[in-house]
């Protein structure tokens, strides 16, 4: 049996077509794949971040108007505890006592709805 001898241009230029369609097809894989990521994974979970700061956003308004009404109505109920109409002047240390309590009432509503933060 005769030996065959192996054309090593030919395997060299075989060799290197193999490896360009490798690269290629790498680099492509690498490109969609950061395609994909930034276009539906991160824009995923910022959508889902900016859902839940936009309900925090509305939960802290709804508590918020509540803590107004709230103050609103013991200051009218203090006027009526006077016989004064609705929005009276009411006495310093009276005021300052609903205005802590309105300002506790805003504390708690940022406490309870603490901001939201975006993780990765």
């Amino acid at each position: 049996m005769p030996i065959r001898r192996v054309n090593n241009k030919h395997l060299l230029a075989d060799f290197e077509l193999l490896f360009k369609i490798v690269a290629v097809f790498s680099l492509l894989l690498i490109a969609f794949s950061l395609c994909y990521y930034l276009l539906f994974f991160l824009t995923g979970r910022e959508h889902k971040w900016w859902e839940t700061a936009r309900g925090r956003e509305r939960a802290v308004i709804a508590c918020l108007g509540e803590a107004q009404e709230s103050y609103q109505q013991q200051w009218d109920n203090a006027c009526q505890r006077i016989d004064e109409g609705k929005n009276c002047t009411l006495l310093t240390d009276t005021a300052a006592i609903m205005d802590a309590r309105l300002v506790g009432w805003k504390d708690e509503c940022f406490r309870r709805y603490p901001p939201a933060t975006i993780t990765y």
